[in-house]
């Protein structure tokens, strides 16, 4: 029902018993990169563009104090006013320094508010590598207990597996009954189960290990 709702239908989904839970991890594996760390993740790069742009805002204010200086010159000719020295050309060259002193503090008031956001974002991206970090180390303990989990319910199989041959064997010497064939093979059910879940658990387990440290071409 879980998966029918996902899929947007009202009524339950399930997946098909043939299902190679292995190539769910060779596609993801196909589709992500691995990256060496956490900084190429893309919550990551996000954040990093993000302190770029405050910092190029910051000191966008900053640049604002310092004095500008324009350049510029004009030619001019003359063909109807007798030019002094026979010359009918005019060439003036000419720069004029602007130096804003005061604008009433709005300049000072920007720049404190750009420093503001710069620290921010500066934080921000702090607080975003340190969750990367702490969900690629999760994501890892999870595949290990995810493995261990595995391990003890593969033995659990076993250990039924081998409870519902004793039955079926003591039931045919007369020594067992007919409940105990049906609570050990209900047991080896179970545990069979329980196996299929936690192999489910371990494939989705590195398929999260994968994602928190990888870039996806989607």
């Amino acid at each position: 029902e879980a998966l029918g709702l996902a899929l947007g239908y009202s009524v339950p989904y399930g997946v098909t018993s043939g299902i190679n839970l292995n190539s769910l991890a060779a596609d993801a594996a196909n589709t992500c990169r691995r990256e060496p760390d956490v900084t190429s993740r893309a919550d990551v790069l996000a954040a990093k563009a993000s302190r770029d742009v405050a910092r190029r805002n910051r000191d966008s204010v900053d640049w604002r104090f310092w004095p500008t200086i324009d350049v510029g010159s004009e030619l001019k000719y003359a063909d109807t006013i007798p030019a002094t020295a026979g010359d009918h050309l005019t060439w003036t060259i000419f720069g004029v320094l602007t130096w804003e002193l005061y604008d009433g503090g709005f300049r000072y008031g920007e720049s404190t508010e750009k420093r503001a956001r710069f620290d921010i974002a500066e934080q921000n991206l702090t607080e975003v590598q340190r969750k990367a970090g702490v969900e690629v180390a999760q994501s890892e303990r999870g595949v290990r207990v995810a493995e261990a989990n595995l391990r003890v319910s593969q033995r659990l199989r076993d250990v039924a597996s081998e409870s519902s041959r004793l039955s079926r064997i003591a039931f045919a010497n007369g020594s067992g009954t007919s409940f105990d064939l049906v609570d050990t093979a209900r047991r080896l059910r179970e545990a069979e189960l329980d196996l299929a879940i936690k192999e489910f658990e371990l494939v989705t387990a590195k398929i999260k290990a994968l994602l928190a440290v990888a870039s996806c071409r989607i």
